[in-house]
């Protein structure tokens, strides 16, 4: 009896599980790529706004500064940057 209760249980929590990823995909949302930058190295991006962080190399007349290899800024797209 308990064993089948156990199944039960395990079953429905399954399929909620399976249910939310569904929804998850569903409400994903497409952000802007910045692009044009040859010394990007990568950026980060994440909800609740479309505001990105990058991160490029940083080169001043053609050779990577030895200071600050890294610069990092952000993109802030649209007034609010919402999506």
């Amino acid at each position: 009896m308990l064993k089948n209760v156990l199944k039960s249980i395990c079953f429905i929590i399954l399929v909620q599980l399976f249910q939310s990823n569904i929804i998850m995909a569903q409400n994903e949302v497409s952000f802007p790529k910045p692009n044009g930058n040859s010394n990007q190295l990568f950026f980060l991006q994440r909800t609740p706004n479309a505001n990105t962080v990058v991160y490029e190399l940083n080169v001043k007349n053609g050779e990577l500064d030895s200071i600050e290899p890294v610069h990092i800024f952000w993109i802030l797209y649209g007034k609010n940057a919402e999506i």
